[in-house]
């Protein structure tokens, strides 16, 4: 997030024009209608309080004939942790993330949402996942491991909010025994009418 918001600092820095009120919100930006012939978002629904404002802000600065792209909306409550002693350090990981202010229920909400916000006839989807093999598969757990500690707080070194911090999940799981993470994965294209 902290490389996203230098490299958007520096980008209203440069180009100031595109960028003329930095102050711009997702549910009431400063853009005008019909500006863009893509508008997108990524993991962000989940983290808004009010995500059908948002989507009708997308709708609105989106051209007609453009798309409004909801790139990726996570379905937490669904997720598959595998093996069974893996389900508690998912769950740790939802309970947390659920504290930060998350609604972990915001991929399978999304389309009751783009209705809402006035979308006519959007796509929806679900990522159905990735494939994986050898050190390529070793990767992937080791990066989904440290997400997991990043998520949960296993690595403050002390209690967060009076809860006890889960044991942080091993860094090569594949060494002890097969594992495998799904977390349904959502996504959306509204095509402005």
């Amino acid at each position: 997030m902290e490389l996203i918001l230098r490299f958007l600092h520096w980008f209203m820095q440069e180009m100031p024009s595109i960028f003329p009120n930095p102050g711009g919100r997702a549910c009431a930006s400063f853009f005008e209608a019909n500006q863009f012939d893509i508008v997108l978002c990524h993991y962000l629904l989940l983290w808004v309080q009010k995500p059908i404002k948002v989507i009708r802000e997308m709708i609105r600065i989106t051209k007609p004939g453009g798309l409004a792209v909801i790139v990726a909306e996570p379905d937490y409550k669904a997720r598959i942790d595998l093996p069974i002693e893996m389900e508690k350090a998912g769950a740790e990981q939802t309970a947390s993330l659920i504290e930060q202010g998350i609604d972990p229920t915001a991929g399978r909400n999304l389309l009751a949402w783009m209705k809402k916000a006035g979308a006519v006839n959007p796509l929806l989807g679900i990522r159905v996942g990735s494939e994986y093999q050898g050190d390529e598969f070793v990767h992937f757990l080791e990066q989904e491991s440290a997400q997991l500690v990043s998520d949960t707080g296993t690595n403050c070194g002390a209690k967060k909010n009076n809860r006890r911090c889960p044991p942080a999940p091993p860094m090569n799981p594949i060494a002890e025994q097969l594992q495998f993470l799904y977390i349904p994965t959502f996504y959306a294209i509204i095509c402005k009418q």
